[in-house]
């Protein structure tokens, strides 16, 4: 068409050339520094606003989408940060087990102290077992990583960056990071095993022989670690609750019109050797033989017919609006397939032919903007296109539908349908096809029906509605299925690491306990003690989480969709579920206390 025509029309406004990208190798021994300076002394061109302007960059920086590098580079930094945190969890679960371990060898310790060892070469013993645990971790992170590369092949990073374009493998840079993560499992596991709790000498000795309770620093090493076990936890658990949040809310727009049944079919014939007039007796047959299929409950034809970029004369007078203003050719059946209904005005009808006036309708928002919150019925658009000489063509609108949201990024999107009678025919067309029941069975009949009129034809991917919106949360998957694997693992090595704290704590405190018993506590009061402590600890780790929530709270938000960084469902969800499972592991180490007889603990002593 002419109007589309950018190398034949001269009085188009905008041409394909008007930007250039070029490829260049450099030559050996050129730096991009170097290529850059020679670029900059040329001579400036003719535009001043354009001086400077001139660079070079990596190819493969150049394949990512420049609007998209930014949030790329951030979303790696989150997922980067949370296997960090990840990792600190499960070094500090092992070093709180070394820690107690070396607390239940603290009379061994002390004995050997007494008879000359250093503190240094006990020490050393200790960290020997934390490098023994790390190594083996390392080791098994290898395999971990290879299934975890096939997993996500399918994810796509911000952008539409596809992680299987990536190549991910197991290279040398992946094999230092593994034994970088690997050393520095060591020397925080060795610090915390190590530093924190080697402090046995003949005192704490003789303190275990009297029954006494642990001191209060030793106590405070402890509880330092549950409480950041329980903080990093929660920011990664939540962090999941919100990637999966914002899914579920795209997956949930056009609720109503039953989006998982909608299956668009992109269907372009000029690549067959097809005219436009050769093309519309294809697509007439096509949509005749869908329509009559059991599984497709109805069928209409739509043409993407582009924009104006948001800019348009309306009644005469230009308008400029905060969006682009979609063109989109539909027939009469199209609004009744996709289960909407016109709100003021009147569908499409036979009679809006080619000899007709130029009709339209509008969604509900581009109405609204119209009309200035009046109704746009009988407005007139100048359309941007003709075919000189004659006039452009000015479409008076006849009906207003509901808002259709077709991507995530335009929750009111400017939509002008035209009647597809009224447009010229091109040799390219996309079917709406409302399945009967499976979408699935529906793909598979819609292709068979395209290959039955011509076997060369092959439509473009059949994605359901739903599903579309699933690749444009693509990114928000890929989180939401991250951080829920590594929260999950992170809660399972918290409700560890506080099972264990209780249980050595109601172990240490058993003497101290029969005592109260023999004073007149009652079960229920001694058993609510260990679990008051427990949720003492777990309530500091959860306020110190809701603290790491808001501190990534601006880093996050970028990538949430209809959900706040600080949502309290969210947050309150998490904190309750890591609340309600670490007091129900305690509850063993509270029952044992509560039937303390300290006749029992006195002869076992």
């Amino acid at each position: 068409g002419g109007w589309t025509n950018y190398l034949s029309e001269r009085t188009h406004q905008s041409s394909p050339t008007s930007g250039v990208t070029i490829v260049a190798r450099l030559a050996a021994g050129t730096s991009p520094a170097q290529a850059t300076a020679r670029l900059a002394a040329l001579a400036p061109p003719a535009d001043e606003r354009l001086r400077g302007t001139l660079a070079v960059s990596p190819v493969n920086v150049e394949a990512l989408p420049q609007t998209s590098r930014a949030a790329v580079a951030q979303f790696s930094r989150l997922l980067a940060a949370t296997v960090g945190l990840l990792l600190f969890i499960g070094c500090t679960t092992v070093g709180l087990l070394l820690l107690l371990r070396t607390e239940a060898r603290r009379e061994e310790f002390a004995m050997c102290l007494a008879l000359g060892a250093s503190r240094g070469r006990l020490a050393r013993g200790v960290a020997l077992e934390g490098f023994v645990l790390a190594l083996c971790g390392a080791t098994l992170a290898l395999p971990v990583a290879l299934w975890l590369f096939e997993l996500v092949q399918a994810y796509q990073l911000p952008g539409g960056v596809t992680i299987e374009l990536l190549d991910l493998s197991l290279d040398g840079a992946v094999l230092a990071a593994a034994g970088g993560a690997g050393v520095a499992a060591v020397l925080l596991i060795s610090l915390i095993a190590g530093v924190f709790g080697f402090r046995a000498d003949l005192a704490d000795a003789l303190r275990a022989k009297a029954g006494a309770t642990p001191r209060a620093a030793r106590r405070a090493a402890r509880t330092a670690l549950i409480t950041a076990q329980v903080a990093v936890a929660l920011f990664l658990l939540a962090g999941a609750g919100l990637f999966a949040r914002s899914l579920t809310a795209a997956l949930n727009l056009n609720a109503g019109l039953d989006p998982a049944r909608l299956i668009p079919v992109s269907v372009a014939l000029a690549p067959y050797g097809y005219t436009p007039e050769r093309a519309a007796a294809f697509f007439d047959e096509l949509q005749a033989r869908l329509a009559a299929n059991p599984s497709i409950h109805s069928v209409s034809a739509t043409v993407g017919r582009g924009g104006m970029g948001g800019a348009m004369p309306i009644d005469g007078v230009p308008r400029k609006f905060p969006t682009n203003v979609d063109f989109t050719a539909v027939d009469q059946h199209y609004f009744e397939t996709l289960g909407t209904h016109v709100l003021s005005g009147r569908n499409f009808s036979a009679d809006d032919r080619a000899t007709s006036p130029f009709v339209g309708i509008v969604s509900e928002s581009f109405g609204r903007l119209l009309a200035d919150g009046g109704s746009p019925i009988g407005r007139r658009i100048t359309m941007p296109y003709r075919i000189p000489p004659a006039p452009a063509p000015q479409v008076e609108i006849v009906g207003v539908v509901p808002d259709v949201i077709a991507s995530v990024r335009v929750m009111e999107p400017l939509v002008l349908y035209l009647p597809m009678a009224q447009q010229y025919p091109i040799a390219s067309r996309t079917f709406l096809a409302r399945s009967a029941a499976d979408a699935n069975a529906a793909r598979v009949q819609i292709l068979q029906t395209i290959k039955q009129l011509d076997l060369a034809v092959t439509p473009a991917p059949m994605y359901t509605m739903q599903e579309q919106f699933g690749r444009q949360m693509s990114a928000q998957r890929f989180a939401a299925t991250v951080l829920g694997a590594l929260g999950s693992i992170a809660v399972l090595l918290t409700l560890l690491g506080a099972y264990v704290l209780a249980d050595s704590m109601a172990t240490m405190r058993m003497r101290e306990m029969g005592i109260r018993a023999a004073l007149g506590a009652t079960r229920r009061q001694l058993g609510s003690i260990v679990l008051a402590e427990t949720g003492r600890l777990i309530g500091i780790g959860i306020v110190a989480g809701l603290g790491l929530a808001w501190l990534a709270a601006g880093t996050i938000r970028a990538f949430l969709f209809q959900v706040q960084p600080l949502d309290p469902i969210t947050l309150g969800g998490a904190s309750a579920l890591i609340l309600v499972l670490t007091l129900a592991v305690s509850l063993r180490a509270a029952l044992r206390v509560a039937r303390v007889d300290l006749a029992q603990v006195l002869r076992h002593e």
